[in-house]
């Protein structure tokens, strides 16, 4: 009777544990997803933020040569 009780026992813990590490695997899941959100949203700002800075420059290069050329 004690060797049932215990292995009945035992099957509700692991069976427990399994529920508890299940739960755990789907939040990190979840704060995996939102933190390669995150990481492709930075990633598109430092694009967008690179692209007007390049073009800033270029403007920046043609202010310059007109002010060469005109004096």
């Amino acid at each position: 009777m004690v060797s049932g009780f215990t292995e009945s026992f035992g099957g509700t813990g692991d069976r427990r544990e399994t529920q508890r590490l299940r739960k755990r695997n789907q939040q990190l899941e979840e704060e995996n997803n939102l933190l390669r959100l995150k990481v492709d949203l930075l990633l598109d700002m430092l694009s967008e933020t690179t692209a007007e800075s390049h073009l800033m420059e270029k403007e920046l290069e043609e202010v310059k040569n007109y002010s060469r050329r005109r004096k």
